[in-house]
């Protein structure tokens, strides 16, 4: 069973505690977000020298198809030799893109509900 089809668990009771989506803590929210790929993607080459060690004889479902991982990993963070106002404008929507298709996910949801009744852990 896979519920995993969000970029990260963004739920309303997250959502509240910042204010809602239209508060200047949901954005300054999304300007960290956006901060942080961009470390991300200063920081590449160490990223993918550390993915590809934990590759190696790896089991996890996130590794099955080695040869892909990390051209889509670079691919996904847009790694070309853009400018820095380019390279964050594009970070910043990256950063919206993934935020709303976390926002009260379906999936994070349903899993949380499967969670609950199945082994009683709250959200």
């Amino acid at each position: 069973m896979n519920f995993e089809a969000s970029p990260f668990k963004l739920t309303q009771e997250y959502i509240d505690l910042m204010d809602g989506v239209d508060s200047d803590l949901f954005e300054y929210f999304k300007s960290l977000l956006t901060a942080g790929l961009l470390e991300v993607r200063k920081n590449m080459d160490e990223l993918v020298r550390f993915i590809t060690i934990m590759m190696r004889e790896s089991v996890m479902p996130c590794f099955k198809n080695p040869g892909t991982v990390v051209s889509e990993f670079m691919a996904r963070m847009k790694c070309s030799g853009l400018g820095e106002s380019t390279q964050r404008n594009e970070m910043a929507e990256l950063a919206d893109r993934i935020v709303r298709q976390s926002t009260n996910n379906f999936y994070t949801n349903q899993y949380d509900n499967f969670q609950k009744m199945t082994l009683n852990i709250e959200k």
